[in-house]
């Protein structure tokens, strides 16, 4: 690894919310119903009528992303209520309950706009791809300027009522709603209109190949749609949402009750409880709130890049999950109720097998085997189809508990109340191992390249090192050891009281893994991909970036102990005590995966360790090919607080000393985000520093 000589100082404050902190931005206060921007120009505006017949609020400009704002003066009263505003081609227009207005110099002079315009309460307005501008109106319908403004010709044919509100625009095409809450769909620049169905929406956006529509009343939900005419679905119901937007990959919903989003086309969604949200916009990594009285906000668009785990309990009657397994396109959770089954990444679950005491689950050459705790008649079952028919082994395996299970050379390996069990023929029949030493209850089994492990009740590690017939003492444990799991060298110790032990010799010497972790932590279970590591504790869950030797919290959203950790080529899964099961992009904690051949070289940067930190910290990345490359550090606010690399590289592995002063001056605790962009490549990290 090549270390770059960059020594630069920060200091930061753990916090509990996961989201980098909204930072009000003026104006002040007050209800901002909508909120644009185009080039350097933001706009916003905020009508809110009091007693006596009469609005305040206005209207307002900044030219400095939000940082300042200055107050346009109006041409119309304090009687007229500002609805909908819009930038474009350098004009300024505005529709209120009195008409359209317009004005070329930010508000010194309006002009009222009636060529062809005979509305007068302008409900929302609009442009297009092809220069086309759009108003809907509450008195006299829809209407189309294909001049800037200049002139507009009413285009009703197809409307079922020419009083008109809410109205969308997703590349060709249109959706605008009529009394009664009746949609219209038009594909033709509003030339003609297609009566789709009779449920108001509020606002609609589009990803790759779905189209997204917020209903209102009676009851609130988001809808979707292939075609953009047949809509489905019942999506974050309950909340009503103001305004919808997708920017890759996640799907974004304002919402009286905050904002939402989604990664997966909103089958379920992630809250940050900012306020209530009439209208947002992003822009580049900056995301842009009009709340409903609390002014403006403004938060980094890294937030999702740290996106809490999701319940993932649909179907799921018992929240106490003792073990997962993921084969093909299932995903199996061992509870002690039974086994419970999911085809969607574990949005619906179904109970496929009825039995007590799941403790354990593999799967070896299409069959998958399940665990038991106590049972009378067999203490493993087998399934030859994904789970519909259950069958109990051969009764050579003999015992009432099987508490864990591993395949090793070619063999199946389980360890019960009284002895390790293996066989050669995937569960046909089963050779008994009797553990020299051993005190029985042997609670989990591992393996590396060249050894067997396991670790009894006793506190005891034993080891193997031919396939199960003899065994050796290799460790006494002054704590309860909970878990026991190995990679290909290294073997680990999940314990009560002593955190994450690790042994690199075969079990002959064993080192502490705690840096980062809480005092006494008790580890229910370890999951492994060197070098990255996720550990479930009955404190909360950590990861690791670096073979275990640094740690930090990484369960925002599980606040009940962790008890099994899985993973995909896309999710992390973690079955809990009390709350079912969790799911997590795999992308929070690997970036790339190691490649056993090392002139593979991907771009990556990777957590900072430690984090949280004082007074330093280190931040490591690799990049695949000579090129330029910048490092630079960013406050919650996205203000540049210092660059750590500027430079052209080769291709290789870095790393960048990061401190807690710059320019001698001590930072704001609080958090920060480091980002790497290479020629073709950027990626955001959160940092966490405590002074």
């Amino acid at each position: 690894m090549k270390k770059l000589n960059y020594t630069l100082i920060v200091s930061l404050l753990l916090v509990t919310n996961i989201f980098p902190q909204w930072h009000a931005y003026g104006p002040k206060g007050g209800y901002i119903s909508n909120l644009i921007k185009s080039g350097s120009h933001f706009f916003a505006s905020s009508s809110e009528w009091i007693p006596g017949g009469i609005y305040v609020g206005g209207l307002f400009h900044s030219s400095d992303d939000g940082l300042n704002w200055q107050t346009l003066n109006t041409s119309w009263s304090n009687e007229v209520k500002l609805i909908s505003i819009l930038y474009y081609n350098n004009i300024l227009f505005a529709g209120t309950d009195s008409g359209l207005y317009k004005t070329y110099d930010l508000g010194g002079t309006w002009s009222k706009v009636t060529n062809g315009l005979t509305g007068h309460v302008i409900q929302s307005i609009r442009n297009d791809n092809a220069n086309n501008l759009y108003v809907s109106t509450s008195d006299s319908g829809f209407f189309r300027s294909d001049n800037v403004g200049s002139n507009w010709v009413q285009k009703n044919n197809g409307l079922s009522s020419i009083s008109t509100g809410a109205f969308e625009v997703i590349d060709n095409e249109m959706w605008i709603n009529t009394s009664a809450s009746q949609v219209h769909m038009s594909t033709d620049y509003g030339e003609n209109w297609l009566y789709t169905n009779s449920l108001g929406f509020f606002s609609v956006t589009k990803d790759d190949s779905l189209y997204y529509m917020s209903r209102y009343g009676p009851n609130y939900f988001i809808e979707r749609s292939v075609n953009g005419t047949s809509w489905g679905g019942s999506l974050l119901y309950g909340y009503a949402t103001y305004d919808l937007d997708y920017f890759p990959p996640y799907i974004y919903a304002g919402t009286g009750s905050g904002l939402f989003f989604s990664t997966d086309r909103g089958e379920s969604w992630v809250s940050d409880s900012i306020y209530a949200i009439n209208s947002f916009l992003i822009d580049s990594q900056l995301m842009y709130a009009a709340t409903g009285g609390e002014g403006i906000h403004r938060t980094p668009l890294a937030v999702p890049i740290n996106i809490i785990w999701e319940e993932r309990n649909n179907g799921i009657h018992i929240t106490f999950n003792n073990y997962l397994l993921k084969k093909d396109n299932y995903l199996f959770s061992g509870a002690p109720n039974g086994i419970f089954r999911s085809t969607d990444d574990g949005v619906n679950w179904s109970l496929i097998y009825p039995a007590s005491n799941i403790a354990c689950l593999l799967e070896n050459d299409n069959r998958i085997f399940a665990g038991v705790s106590y049972s009378s008649s067999s203490p493993v079952f087998y399934s030859d189809d994904n789970g519909i028919i259950w069958n109990p082994i051969d009764t050579s395996l003999s015992s009432y508990y099987t508490f864990g299970m591993t395949k090793f050379n070619d063999k199946i390996f389980a360890c019960t109340e009284s002895a390790i069990y293996s066989s050669t023929n995937n569960g046909g029949d089963w050779q008994k191992h009797i553990v020299t030493g051993g005190s029985g209850y042997y609670m989990s089994i591992a393996h590396n390249d060249s050894n067997l492990f396991v670790s009894d009740a006793y506190r005891q590690v034993f080891k193997s090192s031919d396939e199960g017939n003899s065994w050796a003492l290799v460790y006494t444990s002054p704590n309860t050891i909970n878990t026991l799991t190995a990679d290909s060298v290294n073997v680990y110790l999940g314990t009560w009281n002593a955190g994450i032990l690790v042994s690199t010799d075969n079990g002959l010497t064993w080192t502490g893994l705690n840096n980062g972790l809480p005092p006494n932590a008790k580890v229910k279970c370890i999951w492994l991909n060197k070098p990255y590591m996720v550990a479930g504790l009955l404190q909360g869950v950590y990861s690791s970036t670096d073979y275990g030797d640094s740690w930090s919290p990484f369960g925002e959203g599980i606040k009940v102990p962790v008890n099994h950790i899985i993973s995909d080529d896309n999710y992390l899964y973690a079955a809990s005590t009390g709350s079912g099961v969790f799911i997590r992009p795999l992308s929070e904690i690997t970036i790339v995966w190691d490649s056993p051949d090392p002139t593979v070289i991907s771009f990556s940067l990777y957590q900072n360790y430690p984090n949280p930190f004082n007074p330093s910290t280190k931040i490591r990345f690799t990049i695949s090919d000579f090129g330029f490359t910048i490092l630079k550090v960013y406050d919650v606010l996205g203000n540049e607080v210092a660059t750590l690399v500027d430079e052209e590289l080769s291709a290789g592995e870095y790393e960048v000393e990061f401190q807690s002063t710059v320019a001698n001056q001590q930072l704001a605790s609080g958090v920060y985000f480091y980002q790497l962009k290479g020629v073709s490549f950027i990626q955001t990290r959160k940092m966490i520093l405590i002074r």
